[in-house]
Parts: C-alpha cells; structure tokens; sequence
C-alpha cells in the first residue's frame, strides 16, 4: 500500500469483481438471491445518486475543468466507455447527468438499478409471501420512484433544475431505504410505524 495505493485498489477491484462473477453464475435463483441482488441494486441507484449531487456542488465553472471531474465521474462508475458507445460525443454536466439518471441500458443508471430492484423485491414477495404493510410501502415507494424517473426528460436535467432533482432523489432514496430497512433488518416488534 505505501507503494502504491492504485496497485492495491485494483487488487480489490479485481478480486470483487472475481466474487461477482462467482456469487452470479452458482449462487440458487431464490430468496436469497433475489435479496443480494436487492441490495446490490439499491446501493448501486442510491451511490450514483451521491456521487452526482456531491459533484454538482463542486463543479467547476470553466467547461475544461469541469471535464476532468466529469470523466472522474464516469471512471467511478464504470461508464466513460459505455457514455461514448451511447453517442454522446460531448462530455457536458447534461449529458453526463442524464446518462447516470436516466440511461435504460446502463447498470449502474439510477432507473436500471430502480427497475431491477422493483423485480427483485416482486419476487421476493411471491417466493416469500411478504404481504405485511411495511413491504407493501417499500414496494409502492420503488414504484413511485420508478415512475417519477420514467417520467423524466432530458430538459427536467439540465443544469439548472438538477440541484433539486437530485435533492429529490436523495429523500426518496433516504425513505426508500428506511423502509426496506424495517421490511428486513428489523423484528416486526421493531418496525413500528409503516410511513415513518
């Protein structure tokens, strides 16, 4: 490490990505699954989610500057290669930020990473029977949030309204894992109130 800490990141990268692909091709499609990939796909929308508002308080002015924070951007989430498939040929905060929100096909985009969940989580209803009220708020919570990102624009991302839309997506994103939290980290005893 006090060689160089990129060597050793990479190291962890690699080895994570090693377990990935292990944990995906033997692990049992069940319950269990089907949680892991829950969580997976939560973590993956909520730090996208982070990662995008603290760069946008940070952004600087000067397009030249603010294109190394945006490639860093990218980088950090694997996307730059797949940005530039996609056709964007300009690397600017709308494009950028539209990708990471709103892409359809990119993994580690806000909405794939909600539709997956929102399947993920449906599952684990049927395979577990979960009908209690605390899961049936988790479940209308994703389809809200789901169906406020489907409902997005490109212009209702631009620069200018994308400090609210990402505060926005941070409360949902506080609620939503507040209450999966209660659906299965918590007793029920525990869970108390269902809005809360």
């Amino acid at each position: 490490l006090s060689e160089s800490p990129h060597v050793f990141y990479k190291q962890i990268k690699d080895r994570l990505a090693s377990f990935q692909g292990a944990f995906h091709s033997v692990m049992v499609r069940d319950e269990l699954w089907h949680l892991a990939e829950s969580g997976r796909c939560f973590e993956r929308s909520e730090n996208t989610v982070r990662l995008l508002h603290s760069v946008y308080h940070t952004l600087p002015q000067d397009q030249a500057a603010a294109y190394v924070y945006l490639m860093a951007v990218l980088k950090a989430v694997s996307g730059f290669d797949a940005f530039r498939r996609f056709g964007s040929e300009e690397l600017d905060v709308n494009g950028v930020a539209y990708f990471l929100i709103r892409h359809e096909q990119f993994p580690r985009s806000v909405l794939f990473a909600i539709r997956l969940l929102d399947q993920h989580l449906k599952a684990l209803r049927v395979t577990e029977g979960h009908h209690d009220s605390v899961f049936g708020w988790s479940v209308r919570l994703i389809g809200k949030l789901k169906a406020e990102l489907d409902f997005l624009q490109e212009e209702d991302i631009r620069f200018d309204q994308l400090g609210e839309q990402l505060q926005n997506l941070q409360i949902a994103h506080a609620q939503l894992g507040h209450s999966l939290t209660k659906v299965f980290f918590q007793s029920r005893r525990e869970a108390g109130d269902v809005g809360a």
